[in-house]
């Protein structure tokens, strides 16, 4: 005896005959999906990067101190110690950030690369002293730099 096949189409019945017109082409879309697939796998070419003999890597090199000592521009002397910060000379972002400061007090950039050095350096009393003259928004940054380092401001 062969077993028989029974389809089961989900309907929705509602009061109206609107609605159950509805709840039919609704039970019909949905047994569709159960048949079809609905995601289609591409096979996509993946690009290798083989580097070139021509152009060997060379190592990145630290900002040092002669080089960022020859200008005395504000602005350049910030760039030099967030570069210095980025590549962790956290002494040398301090200092050339504390020759900005000199020059122009109120600097919240130079006050904001002194106070997250500090904190990677874990000098709590610089760090202090650089929270007193950031704004709030700054301030929230040093703050969650000295959390990640360990510190408490």
């Amino acid at each position: 005896m062969k077993p028989q096949r029974t389809r089961r189409w989900p309907l929705v019945l509602l009061l109206t005959a609107s609605g159950l017109a509805a709840g039919f082409f609704v039970g019909r879309w949905t047994m569709r999906l159960a048949y079809k697939p609905q995601i289609q796998i591409k096979r996509v070419e993946r690009f290798v990067y083989t580097p070139s003999r021509a152009c060997p890597r060379t190592p990145l090199a630290r900002p040092t101190r002669a080089a960022t000592v020859a200008s005395s521009d504000p602005s350049d002397l910030v760039r030099a110690a967030r570069s210095a910060y980025v590549n962790a000379a956290y002494g040398l972002a301090i200092s050339l950030a504390r020759r900005v400061v000199a020059s122009v007090p109120r600097s919240q950039e130079a006050w904001q690369v002194i106070g997250a050095s500090a904190c990677m350096t874990k000098r709590s009393d610089l760090v202090r002293r650089a929270m007193r003259q950031l704004g709030t928004s700054a301030r929230n940054l040093v703050r969650s730099v000295c959390q990640r380092a360990g510190i408490v401001p």
